[in-house]
């Protein structure tokens, strides 16, 4: 069987660890909600199959996707 710690579990006495540990897994969870990010995501579970049968490429939805925000 397989067992996580985290620096949470191993420490339960400290409130600096456990305050840090919280702060970084909202802001993970944060940027996992980051739309770009799920737009990514969702690219790259398409083939290029299926984006050439929607008439798309990957490099014109990357440049869609991350419009202003990048240079490409």
């Amino acid at each position: 069987m397989a067992y996580i710690a985290s620096a949470a579990a191993r420490h339960p006495g400290n409130p600096i660890i456990r305050l840090l540990s919280r702060a970084l897994g909202g802001l993970s969870s944060a940027a996992a909600r980051n739309p770009r990010l799920l737009a990514l995501t969702r690219l790259g579970e398409l083939t290029d199959e299926e984006l050439a049968a929607r008439g798309l490429t990957r490099e014109a939805e990357l440049r869609r996707i991350l419009a202003g925000r990048f240079i490409i």
